[in-house]
């Protein structure tokens, strides 16, 4: 009776060994499924980051109005990422856009800029929230 009992002990130990290395296969699975997806994401990102680089530099070369003006706007863009709290990145938000719209007159070339603004605004804001 003993050894029977000692023999179901250790069968019901293996089953719980067996559903335990089945949870972490599982678990495993699902962390290399999300690391896949972040990877994939981050990739996009980088990619759609490497486009908008070349619309930066081709809104430079092809821009109508004085293109000194626009690379110093693409640098005051630039500078809203040097904010060390939320709200001085709203304020330099804010004074960009009122430099650019003050400064450019093609529609095509603020709206360009007014999204590359907001794209390293929402980068900066991020760390803070």
């Amino acid at each position: 009776m003993t050894q029977k009992k000692n023999m179901d002990d250790i069968r019901k130990t293996l089953i719980g060994y067996e559903k335990s290395i089945h949870l972490l296969a599982e678990e495993e699975k699902l962390e290399e499924k999300q690391f896949r997806e972040d990877v994939t994401k981050h990739l996009q990102a980088i990619e759609k980051n490497t486009s908008d680089l070349s619309e930066i530099v081709t809104l430079i070369k092809t821009s109508n109005e004085n293109q000194e003006i626009t690379i110093d706007l693409l640098r005051d863009i630039l500078g809203i990422a040097s904010a060390s709290n939320k709200q001085e990145a709203d304020s330099k938000l804010q004074s960009v856009i009122n430099q650019i719209n003050r400064a450019l007159e093609n529609i095509d070339t603020i709206n360009k800029l007014i999204y590359y603004a907001m794209i390293v605004y929402k980068l900066v804001i991020s760390f803070y929230n």
